[in-house]
């Protein structure tokens, strides 16, 4: 019933099993598979990891964030991106690339400074 299906939350080996599902779920339906897309939260730099944690720790207080960690039997820091480096970032999108059609960056920064935001969005940038 729908065009694309955007994930939230997740390994890209849980991505890929979601995927599949999605693939399944599409076929036994008889429709075209829509594109699969992941958020996936990315923090450059030691001075953004505070912010990070935070919202990885109320998003797991959540039930039902809380258990979709634990279905995916990870914390949900394991689902997030902490980089310090462009290279580094580049290589962790790079698993979650491979197995979706999409990647939806959430920068998050140590406090959502245009600066700190366009350096993000930079390092995250793929490159050509």
């Amino acid at each position: 019933m729908a065009d694309t299906v955007l994930l939230n939350w997740l390994t890209p080996a849980y991505a890929t099993t979601a995927a599949a599902w999605i693939e399944e779920g599409a076929a036994t339906a008889g429709r075209r598979t829509p594109t699969v897309c992941a958020y996936v939260r990315c923090a450059l730099g030691t001075a953004a990891r505070p912010r990070l944690e935070t919202e990885c720790a109320r998003y797991g207080s959540f039930p039902h964030y809380a258990a979709h960690f634990r279905r995916q039997g990870v914390d949900p820091s394991e689902t997030t991106i902490r980089a310090a480096s462009a290279i580094e970032i580049q290589e962790r999108l790079a698993t979650y690339a491979a197995v979706l059609d999409q990647v939806v960056v959430r920068a998050i920064t140590p406090n959502d400074a245009i600066d700190e935001v366009l350096a993000l969005v930079e390092a995250a940038k793929p490159s050509v």
